[in-house]
């Protein structure tokens, strides 16, 4: 029964291929549409042909279609089997009667019996229509690949087009089309939110959800000042769009085509109809943009270096535009309020940043307001120009105290150019009285022609006009008399970081920042160098610090490391990260000068050099220790005589090194000696140790010296740490030796061998959003790729547009 059913299908399959294949081609061009745009008569004469086709092909195919009796599908097993001599055929044969005798018989039963069990493994076999022969070219394949593709031009809409394609406009022409309606909102720019495109009821979400009708949607939400663009293809006459109460007609792009674009100003019903009809209904409910909030987030006041110091915080549900302060001065009972303002831009972490809080420093002490009574407000604007304001916070502006006496009366008159402007002349003989005592500012030419222009403009130059040059010229003169070059350098160094902030605030190219960070590094190397030279040319100017080993003093080398690092960051992309490290440099240069003593004892001074005497000879034994270990590990094969009779002699070095100190120590008046906790116990130790590592080191055993050595190194810091007691005691101090309390030296970590770990800038960057080394490697790869492919202009141009807006942006 198997066979005849499979050879039935074969015949029934050669039959109805070719009609079924004039289906499948229906299909493809119903789904790709290509029916409504055909004319009425000629849509029919196309259904009638393919109708046409499809009956004779199905009566050809169908007219030879034949039930085969038993005998042929006993063949067709035979042949499918590959049986010989149609066995199949002898299971139905009888032995003729009286044909034989029992021995022929018996033959008889044994050859059916070996048939049969041949047959057991009889198999049909799977219908083989011999399609392939009569399609040669195999067009039944390429109508299928059709028919699947139409499938997805179609969707989500088939049954639609499959409706068209049977209904032809048999009076009019080319049947007209449906509407078909494009909606979306775009928010305000300054907001950053993306458009908003609102679906018909009744098609599917992305998450294949079905959209609700109007009166079961919920409203869409759009913020205030959102333009809405609708497109109308196929526009039938009288499309208009409701907006709440107002109702707007269509505008023709052209003879199919209408668009409109209105602004949305209140809640309420959005639609579009046409036609008779509603194309699309929704509820839009207007979100108003809130002004931003800001206040100080502590109150504002004077630095190390004498800046005003403002931390604010502010928010804004969209994004803040700008953060500003309004300083306004204050007379004598702090009730009046002047008029004239003076503005100070605050930076933002980002631009359009949503909430900040930052700290931002501001040099004032040039400002003719200087150390006089102020009133400062904090003013936020957000993307739609709604500024909101802080309350009023009262400060004294920060005031440089000049040490030089010369310095001194020259900022006291240019004080009073601002709380005496009428009395200029007075003002001018004092000045002119300053300028004939030149040995009092060490006979400095450039001082005496400054002090004598100021007299001059005073005199002969009436009005307003020449006040505030005057007052330029005398802060520049009290600044070379005080510090010379210094505070020039960092008045320029200053000037160089907020100009790089406001660069990145407003995401400047590459080159400009580039260009900047140049000009910033630059400025602070003039500025440590003219430091550094201050600082050895005035005695008062070195430094008296308690001995910490697990503390060092800040570097040049450090710094550059955090300029480098900032510039990699820019580089990448992640301008963020190189904001919050600029600000941790700002903070970092503000606390320099804390850590410098204004005036030292000579007691002090010699404790100071001894204690970083002991510096030195900790560092040494470092660097020996770090050596004798290197030497020792296996990779470096047998440890080399030469090397480590070398060894042991800067080791026995550092020993007479110790002595050294201990002497000078002594001569101080330290006597370094005493309980278990003295100084001299633990000079004892470091001594002893020095001498088993000497020893070790003459024995070619480098690795035996390595822990005497570390041990050495913990008594010179236990003796640091005692001499830095007695020196307290004797000159009668607390703990920081001329330095101001709040001054926090930079941390380094350190390895279990006391070295300095790798990367470590004294930042506390827990807080800070910055990417590790592989990220901005990550992010320097995928910004060089882009760059490489916007090379490649053979790509669709907009993957070009989309490219350069990347490397615009980063």
């Amino acid at each position: 029964m198997a066979a005849r059913v499979s050879m039935i299908w074969e015949q029934l399959w050669r039959g109805l291929w070719p009609a079924l294949s004039v289906v499948v081609l229906f299909l493809a061009l119903a789904l790709i549409g290509v029916f409504p745009l055909l004319p009425g008569w000629l849509h029919a004469a196309v259904l009638c042909a393919l109708l046409g086709g499809f009956l004779v092909l199905l009566w050809t195919g169908l007219r030879g279609l034949a039930v085969p009796d038993v005998d042929t599908a006993r063949r067709r097993l035979e042949r499918v089997n590959g049986f010989l001599h149609r066995p199949l055929q002898t299971l139905e044969d009888r032995l003729a009667d009286g044909v034989g005798g029992p021995d022929a018989e018996a033959l008889w039963r044994e050859h059916r019996a070996r048939v049969a069990r041949s047959a057991r493994r009889i198999r049909v076999g799977l219908p083989r229509p011999g399609v392939a022969g009569r399609d040669p070219m195999a067009i039944r394949f390429a109508v299928a690949l059709l028919v699947v593709i139409a499938a997805v031009v179609a969707w989500p809409e088939p049954g639609k087009r499959l409706g068209e394609a049977v209904s032809p406009a048999l009076w009019g022409g080319a049947p007209a089309a449906e509407p078909v309606l494009e909606v979306w909102i775009a928010p305000p720019d300054y907001t950053g939110e993306a458009p908003i495109f609102p679906r018909l009821p009744g098609t599917a979400t992305a998450e294949g959800e079905t959209v609700p009708a109007p009166g079961i949607a919920p409203s869409i939400p759009v913020p205030a000042g959102s333009v809405l663009t609708a497109r109308l293809a196929n526009a039938p006459d009288g499309a208009a769009l409701i907006l709440g109460e107002s109702r707007t007609p269509f505008e023709r792009v052209d003879s199919g085509n209408a668009s409109i674009t209105a602004p949305i100003g209140e809640t309420g019903r959005l639609a579009v109809e046409g036609g008779g009809r509603v194309l699309g209904d929704w509820q839009i409910e207007v979100v108003p943009d809130r002004p931003p909030s800001i206040a100080f987030a502590r109150p504002p006041g004077a630095s190390e270096r004498k800046s005003l110091t403002v931390v604010y915080k502010a928010s804004d549900d969209y994004g803040l535009d700008r953060v500003r302060a309004e300083i306004r001065r204050t007379y004598e009972r702090g009730t009046v309020i002047g008029k004239e303002v003076e503005t100070l831009e605050l930076a933002l972490p980002r631009p359009g940043a949503k909430s900040a809080e930052m700290a931002s420093y501001h040099d004032l002490t040039p400002h003719r307001w200087a150390g006089m009574p102020v009133a400062i407000r904090l003013a936020a604007r957000d993307g739609a120009g709604q500024v909101a304001t802080s309350e009023d916070a009262r400060v004294t502006l920060p005031e440089r105290v000049f040490r030089h006496p010369v310095a001194r009366q020259v900022i006291e008159q240019r004080k009073r150019l601002t709380t005496e402007p009428e009395r200029r002349e007075a003002i001018a003989r004092a000045l002119s009285a300053i300028a004939l005592r030149p040995g009092a500012y060490q006979d400095r030419t450039a001082t005496f022609l400054a002090l004598t222009a100021a007299y001059h403009r005073l005199v002969y130059e009436p009005g307003e006009g020449a006040l505030d040059s005057v007052r330029d010229l005398l802060w520049d003169t009290a600044l070379g008399i005080e510090d010379g070059e210094l505070s020039i350098a960092e008045r320029d160094l200053r000037q160089a970081q907020q100009e790089l902030m406001e660069a990145l605030a407003r995401n400047a190219p590459d080159a400009e920042l580039e260009r900047l960070m140049d000009a910033l590094q630059r400025a602070l190397d003039r500025f440590l160098r003219e430091l550094a030279q201050q600082m050895r040319d005035r005695p008062d100017g070195q430094q008296a610090l308690p001995f910490d080993p697990s503390q060092r003093l800040l570097e040049s080398t450090d710094l550059q490391r955090v300029l480098q690092q900032i510039r990699d960051l820019m580089r990448s992309g992640a301008r963020d990260a190189a904001r919050q490290m600029l600000a941790a440099l700002q903070n970092m240069l503000e606390n320099l000068r804390a850590g410098r003593a204004p005036q030292m004892s000579p007691q002090a001074q010699a404790g100071s050099q001894a204690l970083q005497q002991l510096r030195q000879l900790i560092e040494r034994q470092k660097a020996l220790m770090n050596r004798s270990f290197r030497q020792s590990q296996p990779q470096s094969g047998r440890p080399n005589p030469q090397d480590s009779q070398q060894g042991a002699m800067t080791q026995r070095e550092l020993r007479e090194a110790l002595e050294r100190l201990r002497e000078a120590l002594r001569r101080m008046g330290m006597q370094p000696g005493g309980g278990p906790q003295s100084p001299g116990r633990a000079f004892d130790d470091a001594n002893r140790n020095m001498g088993d590592s000497a020893g070790a080191l003459d024995r070619n055993a480098p690795g035996d010296s390595v822990a005497p050595q570390g041990r050495a190194i913990d008594a010179l810091q236990r003796a640091g740490q005692g001499i830095v007691q007695q020196m307290m005691q004797q000159m009668g101090r607390g703990p920081g030796i001329g330095l101001n309390r709040d001054f926090r030296p930079l941390q380094l970590r350190r390895d279990p061998l006391g070295r300095f770990l790798p990367n470590e800038m004294g930042i506390d960057t827990r807080d800070m959003d910055i990417p590790d080394e592989s990220a901005i490697e990550r992010a320097q790869r995928i910004l060089d790729e882009l760059r490489h492919r916007a090379g490649q202009r053979y790509r669709p141009q907009p993957e070009l547009d989309y490219i350069d807006r990347l490397l615009r942006r980063f």
